[in-house]
């Protein structure tokens, strides 16, 4: 699994921290010019502050996430490839459906 992925997951399994929300990190991420690897580590380590989380959901990025280890190992045994949008085998067909090409800045 690649590491963004693995960190939209991590953030996905939150309290509190959906889609919407998850897309709007991207979003600032892309603007700022980083990662969501960058982002997460640095708001779960250093940082600590950001307008797009609570305090506890970023204490919660700190915690190591047992049911997110058992989800990704579910995956990887069962040869399933996690995809999001703005990633490059993203289908085209689906960000269509989804409407989500004018609403992600993030998208090639």
């Amino acid at each position: 699994m690649k590491q963004r992925e693995y960190y939209i997951l991590k953030l996905l399994n939150v309290p509190g921290i959906g889609n919407a929300k998850v897309k709007r990190i991207l979003d600032n991420c892309f603007q700022k010019g980083i990662s969501v690897k960058d982002f997460v580590e640095g708001i779960a380590g250093v940082d600590r502050k950001t307008h797009l989380l609570t305090p506890s959901q970023i204490d919660s990025l700190g915690d190591r996430n047992v049911q997110l280890e058992d989800q990704l190992a579910r995956l990887k045994e069962q040869n399933i490839e996690v995809l999001a949008v703005g990633d490059v085998n993203y289908p085209n067909r689906m960000i269509s459906a989804l409407n989500n090409r004018r609403q992600c800045s993030f998208l090639p």
